[in-house]
């Protein structure tokens, strides 16, 4: 069975190095930082200048980061392409109704109607 993740953060120095913690690890080390000048700290087994930290990033931030620095991108739509790629995505559907993603839907002056929300509508 799969154990529910816990939520990671990454501690980003100066010279590129990445400390990876779970993010209730880092909770003193954000309060430390917030507060007065500090030098040196200890995060687990490893001893850093706070002056060398540039910040306390998610996961998903250091995704985004790293992809970029691969040359990819990021379209309107929210879908990664390779470097030079070209973006042939479609925009999403939505149901003004219910909100379900790209459904079998018809358009009608209202807008966009799930197949299901349209024979709600017009049930006589």
């Amino acid at each position: 069975m799969n154990e529910i993740s816990k939520s990671l953060k990454c501690v980003v120095l100066r010279n590129g190095i990445e400390i990876w913690r779970e993010e209730e690890r880092l909770n003193d080390l954000v309060q430390m930082l917030k507060g007065q000048k500090i030098g040196f700290i200890k995060i687990d087994n490893e001893i850093v200048n706070a002056a060398d930290i540039i910040g306390i990033f998610s996961a998903l931030t250091m995704e985004e980061l790293n992809r970029r620095k691969n040359g990819q991108w990021k379209c309107q739509y929210g879908n990664w392409h390779g470097k030079n790629e070209k973006c042939f995505c479609k925009p999403l559907k939505k149901c003004r109704v219910c909100g379900k993603i790209n459904p079998p839907s018809f358009i009608n002056y209202n807008g966009i109607v799930c197949s299901d929300c349209w024979e709600n509508e017009n049930k006589n």
